[in-house]
């Protein structure tokens, strides 16, 4: 229990939102919008999509026979659900495009049905609330290195910056 409070609770809170500033900083004109619109919840829900810091596979077990994208799977069979799982070009057009206005509805970033994240609430109003309150602090808040020198969490487990050099500069 208290590794799932650690780890689900702290770690990729953590991740979301070091993740959500690279790519901010990378994508002015998302973040140009999400400014002006206060698109922080839009925000959030791309970056889950589009670099989820949860990069673990889930083992579930197939109830009975089912097809999934044309593949037959049998009843007790091991499907295994990647926690990132937004870049399906099936069902995101330009998946591989940070964009605030992709449809988010079938967000799978917290999982689904019985196994749904419980803190899944609480987690998206602390990156909407921690990325609005930064971005509006620092309107000038950008990189303070190439975005291909941020070093990242080696594990499979979470995925996200272990340092992010920022310059914070206040002057709007």
């Amino acid at each position: 229990m208290l590794w799932l409070v650690i780890m689900a609770g702290h770690e990729t809170s953590v991740h979301l939102l070091g993740n959500a500033m690279v790519t901010l900083c990378t994508h002015s004109e998302q973040l140009a919008k999400a400014r002006a619109e206060d698109r922080w919840e839009d925000v959030v829900e791309e970056m889950l999509r589009f670099r989820s810091p949860v990069g673990n596979m889930f083992n579930r077990y197939a109830l009975q026979d089912v097809t999934i994208d044309g593949v037959d799977i049998p009843a007790g069979a091991i499907v295994g659900w990647y926690g990132g799982v937004g870049r399906d070009p099936s069902h995101y057009p330009s998946a591989d495009n940070f964009d605030i206005d992709h449809d988010h509805r079938d967000q799978l970033a917290f999982g689904r049905g019985p196994h749904f994240c419980l803190g899944a609430p609480l987690a998206r109003l602390e990156g909407r609330t921690a990325l609005s309150a930064l971005f509006n602090r620092f309107p000038r808040l950008r990189l303070a290195c190439d975005p291909a020198a941020i070093p990242y969490s080696p594990q499979f487990i979470t995925c996200g910056p272990l340092a992010l050099p920022m310059v914070l500069d206040p002057r709007g």
